[in-house]
């Protein structure tokens, strides 16, 4: 497993950081596939938890390599952040400009998001479902919000996920 730190994660020291991405979606995605190239061999799962999600379903078309991603709490287009209540991602919709994102990745997603989490409306992410590749999978776990925060959400997500990366090959 290798997780990047990339620029619009702001994970590390702000002294030493890169800039924050001119285009989210696209900067950052850049980013991941040089780290995919430069690490890995063959079939590659992308993965990550909100905005490290929707970017594994962007480098998908980006990285033939890459076979499959999963997303935890994340959005699969920029738009689905519209409507958020959360006031921090609120504030950062105001300013960011992201990567056109209309497309979704033609890979099989597994897609698990919580029923209740203000920083993502589940209903704009469960709306892209009929569009997914048909080995996609959806699991939402009632009561959750941002992550998997409970034994229960995580013995609801995390067997099939394991199962569904088994399914891959």
């Amino acid at each position: 497993m290798v997780r990047p730190d990339l620029r619009g994660s702001r994970l590390i020291d702000p002294a030493v950081s890169a800039p924050l991405p001119e285009r989210y979606g696209a900067d950052d995605v850049d980013d991941e596939v040089m780290v995919l190239r430069e690490t890995t061999v063959g079939p590659v799962v992308t993965g990550g938890l909100g905005y490290g999600g929707h970017l594994a379903s962007r480098v998908a078309p980006a990285a033939p390599e890459v076979c499959g991603a999963f997303l935890l709490c994340s959005f699969l287009r920029s738009a689905d952040l519209h409507e958020a209540e959360h006031a921090p991602v609120k504030a950062f919709m105001r300013t960011a400009r992201f990567a056109p994102d209309d497309t979704l990745a033609a890979v099989p997603l597994f897609v698990a998001h919580g029923d209740r989490g203000p920083r993502i409306p589940v209903d704009a992410v469960r709306a892209h479902l009929p569009r997914l590749h048909p080995d996609s999978e959806w699991v939402e776990p009632a009561g959750e919000g941002h992550g998997m925060l409970t034994d229960q959400a995580a013995r609801q997500v995390f067997p099939r996920l394991f199962r569904w990366l088994d399914r891959l090959g």
